[in-house]
């Protein structure tokens, strides 16, 4: 049934005309990057030290609310500076405060940046494009559902934009090429407007959780479904929201550029 589904997805991207940027080589090897005595993760802009045990933020119909407490000399990671809000991301929707006296943020080099974020070929969490199973499998620390080695697919049951989901991983000749997140929605969405107002929601997370200012290529299918592409060096990501088989369907798909060429 995934190999079916993806078969659908490479037809339908097959005919996607989609904006250009200029790629580079890049490595499918996987290559641990310390920075501030922690391992530097995709899309870590910077961290924080707690000087002083401080509050922890959820962020909640627009406002913030206490979620614990951070203890003195811990350190947490940093993904994104939000200045409406005046609040440090630091992933799981997390905040600290920008003004919080309590803490000192530190800003990851741009060197150290792009040593893991542009100079290898990011597939997805720790994986990279041409990974095998065996090497997926070693790095993905999700509960594994099941592997058919016959048919190049991997599943793990893991949480993804605030939900339950479950990462499927396909192989071609045993090298990684396609990833699909398929989230689990705990409501049914009975209209077209309560469908568009999952859709935007999801897309503000994952640009986030991207950590990028492209708002992507958004194309609609009145009343079926909306989805929305970016292009980057190292994949294509498409944000899919449809309820064709009348009930709605939320994924997040990652694609090998090398793979799935329209250019």
């Amino acid at each position: 049934m995934e190999k079916i589904l993806l078969s659908c997805v490479s037809v339908i991207l097959s005919l996607v005309i989609i904006f250009n940027f200029s790629t580079q080589e890049a490595s499918a090897h996987h290559v641990k990057v310390t920075w501030d005595g922690m391992e530097l993760k995709k899309g870590q802009i910077g961290s924080i030290y707690i000087k002083k045990s401080t509050k922890i933020y959820n962020y909640i119909d627009g406002k913030l609310v206490f979620y614990k407490t951070a203890k003195a000399k811990e350190k947490y990671r940093v993904y994104k500076v939000n200045e409406g809000t005046q609040t440090y991301s630091i992933g799981s929707k997390r905040y600290f405060k920008i003004n919080d006296k309590n803490i000192t943020y530190k800003k990851v080099p741009k060197s150290q940046y792009d040593k893991v974020n542009t100079k290898h070929k990011y597939a997805f969490r720790d994986t990279h494009w041409g990974d095998s199973m065996d090497r997926v499998e070693k790095v993905t620390t999700s509960k594994l559902v099941y592997r058919v080695d016959s048919e190049g697919v991997m599943k793990y049951k893991t949480e993804m934009l605030g939900y339950d989901a479950y990462s499927i991983y396909f192989f071609e000749n045993n090298k990684l090429t396609t990833v699909r997140v398929r989230l689990e929605l705990n409501k049914k969405y009975h209209t077209w407007n309560e469908m568009k107002g999952l859709f935007y929601y999801l897309y503000d997370e994952l640009k986030a959780d991207l950590n990028t200012k492209s708002d992507g290529l958004l194309i609609t299918s009145e009343y079926q479904q909306l989805l929305n592409v970016w292009n980057f060096n190292s994949r294509k990501i498409w944000l899919d929201v449809n309820d064709k088989n009348l009930e709605t369907n939320a994924s997040v798909f990652y694609f090998d550029p090398d793979n799935y060429d329209t250019n």
